[in-house]
Order: C-alpha cells, then structure tokens, then sequence
C-alpha cells in the first residue's frame, strides 16, 4: 500500500475513532510510522492544566520519552516550531549548528541524524500536541512523507483535542424528517435537503 493509500485510511480512521478510545493512538501511530519512515516515533496531547506532553503512543526509549513529555516544551528550539506551525525536520545539515537541550539530551546521544517535529492545532488555534518522529540515517522523511503529515493535521489535532466539536446546525438534516434551506450570501436560496419547505406558508 502506498503512503498516499495509508494517508487516506488514516484520515478516515482518525474522523471515526480519533486517538483516545482504546488501541486508537497506537493504531495511528502505526499508521505515521507508514507515512513517515523512521526508526522511532510519538503521538504526544499535550496537557494544558500540568503544562506537559503526554505520549499516546511511543516507540522511543522510556528515557528519550519522558524528556518529550516533561521537558521538550522548554527548548526554544521547540518553541520556534510550535510558532511556525509546519513540519520541521532535524537535525539535518544547517547553515549553523544547532544547539539546546533537545539536541544535547536526545538527538547526539541517541545518533538520530535525521527527523520531524510537527505540532498540531485545533480549528480555534489551541495547541493541541504533537508528532516527532526521528531516524538513524538521513534518507528520510522526504519530501511526500512532509507533505503528506502536512495533509493530515487537521484530523490528527481533531483526534487529540479534548474539546467535543460544536454540533453542526444542519446534522439534524440527517434524519430523513429536518427540511431545510439556507440563504447563501448572494441571496439565493439553496435547498437542503429533498423537499424542504416553510414550515408555514403566508395565507
């Protein structure tokens, strides 16, 4: 199956059973493992009441996830990630060296020489969590494996947000009974559903 492929199960996997029902963030995890080819990876929510992580799934060391969970959010490397809002990959090769506590206490003593840290958002803005992955050699992720983990942010940060989406107006339409139409903002009125009508007529 090819990434694309695995992309897709996992969007529609995340949409039905998000990352909190049991087995579901392993599963997930499993998934990105796919998408993003790596030696290691975390699918970590982040707490906003005890200002940490906490990994939902991890194939890291017990050590290397604990400094994920406890201390990662304090490096101002992670900082300027969380601000960018992208996938960033590390530690490849960059115009200067880069230095903090994610390098010294993760990334050199466990030989990592390449990965991704990607941080997820609700719709509303809030930090929800994030995604690491990291390898032993600098073949991956490529390019498609970013844009793909790019693709997927919106379901992954749905699937760890605490907070239950708002019902949609329109979800009782679903019935097969609710009629119902909309004005859209040129003034036209657009059916929705079969045969919608005024629940009363002008006599």
């Amino acid at each position: 199956m090819t990434a694309l492929a695995v992309a897709r199960e996992l969007s529609s996997f995340l949409r039905r059973h998000g990352s909190r029902t049991p087995g579901s963030a392993e599963a997930a995890a499993e998934s990105l493992r796919s998408i993003v080819s790596s030696d290691c990876l975390a699918l970590s929510v982040w707490d906003p009441g005890r200002r940490r992580h906490r990994a939902l799934a991890s194939s890291y060391s017990a050590e290397v996830t604990g400094f994920l969970d406890d201390v990662m959010h304090t490096d101002p490397l992670f900082v300027s990630v969380q601000v960018g809002g992208t996938p960033v990959r590390g530690p490849r090769p960059a115009p200067a060296p880069r230095r903090g506590e994610v390098f010294e206490s993760v990334i050199v003593p466990s030989g990592f020489r390449d990965g991704v840290t990607h941080c997820l958002f609700a719709a509303d803005g809030r930090y929800v969590g994030m995604v690491n992955a990291s390898t032993l050699d600098t073949r991956h992720p490529d390019d498609d494996a970013m844009t793909l983990l790019g693709l997927l942010s919106a379901d992954l940060a749905a699937a760890l947000d605490p907070v239950p989406p708002p019902p949609s107006p329109a979800a009782r339409l679903a019935d097969g009974v609710t009629e119902g139409l909309l004005l859209d903002p040129d003034g036209r009125v657009v059916p929705l559903s079969a045969r919608p009508a005024p629940s009363s007529s002008p006599r």
